[in-house]
């Protein structure tokens, strides 16, 4: 008996593996374990194959060996292919958190400038509170 002769293995565990890693990638930003995860079960899983079916550990092995270099190739392709999304999403945080502490992103500044200037004089002749989505800070 070969390998080939369990399709239902191979598929789901081919299938097992592109959504695993899928989801550790992008859900996670975990690049390396997917791979580690997929060789590891499937290596326990060809040593424990051989007891019900007529077949050897080995060719179940190199497909371990395959199926976590084909992860690996994934999680590659999944990382060059989402850089500038994930660079977009992490300036997205910090600016939300920098707004959250109370302080003004880089790009905002001039504005925020420009903005408590007016309000000097306008808080002098008024003493009314300005309105606007920047908080000032005495």
């Amino acid at each position: 008996m070969t390998i080939f002769d369990m399709p239902n293995y191979m598929t789901y565990t081919l299938l097992g593996m592109v959504v695993l890693t899928l989801i550790y990638n992008l859900a996670l930003n975990k690049w390396i374990m997917p791979a580690v995860i997929t060789f590891v079960i499937l290596g326990v899983v060809a040593f424990l194959i051989p007891n019900f079916q007529h077949i050897s550990y080995e060719p179940l092995l190199g497909y371990a060996a395959f199926l976590g270099v084909l992860s690996l190739i994934i999680s590659f392709l999944t990382w060059f292919s989402t850089r500038k999304w994930r660079k977009k999403r992490r300036e997205k945080k910090r600016r939300k958190e920098l707004r959250k502490q109370g302080g003004v992103p880089r790009e905002d500044i001039e504005q925020y400038r420009q903005f408590n200037n007016e309000s000097d004089n306008i808080e002098r002749i008024s003493r009314d509170k300005p309105l606007s989505r920047f908080k000032r800070h005495k």
